[in-house]
């Protein structure tokens, strides 16, 4: 599936990964992988999340939240290099799930690629209730995000 990913969709797992290991984390939860999303430079989705106001010091805020930070006190996660440490961070079930709903969606746009518009689309499933729980507190209605997602991709929103 990776070999379908653009350089900013690659970007994004690359920075899940780095946001999961600065917060000492065993897995790439969905929240690293849309907090990911929304710092990969030049991607498509992250200005659409943005523009609805959605930032990513409020996803990193609920991502240690929701995962903890595995005993890492606020000053080490603000430290220099703690997110440089080795070591191979496995993707969490529900991150594995929403990449496969990214291809789906890619697929179903008529796309040959999985870019970070289809990792968002892919987030906002059921598998990942927690990204759009988290959205939606941010004042991002995950439909709302779907739809601008739709909308900058030149589709119709309207259209499942």
């Amino acid at each position: 599936m990776f070999e379908r990913f653009t350089d900013m969709g690659r970007r994004a797992v690359v920075i899940s990964q780095q946001e999961a290991r600065a917060l000492a984390q065993k897995q790439i939860g969905p929240l690293h992988l849309l907090l990911g999303v929304l710092m990969a430079e030049n991607g498509t989705a992250g200005p659409v999340l943005a523009s609805l106001g959605v930032e990513p010091e409020g996803i990193r805020r609920a991502a240690v939240a929701k995962y903890g930070t595995d005993d890492v006190d606020d000053h080490e996660l603000r430290r220099p290099g703690v997110a440089d440490t080795e070591g191979h961070i496995p993707f969490a079930e529900e991150t594995k799930k929403a990449m496969e709903h990214s291809l789906r969606e890619s697929l179903g746009l008529d796309h040959t690629y999985i870019g970070t518009e289809h990792l968002v689309l892919g987030l906002l499933t059921d598998d990942s209730p927690e990204v759009g729980d988290v959205l939606a507190g941010l004042g991002a209605q995950p439909q709302a995000v779907r739809d601008a997602v739709l909308v900058r991709l030149g589709g119709d929103p309207a259209e499942p």
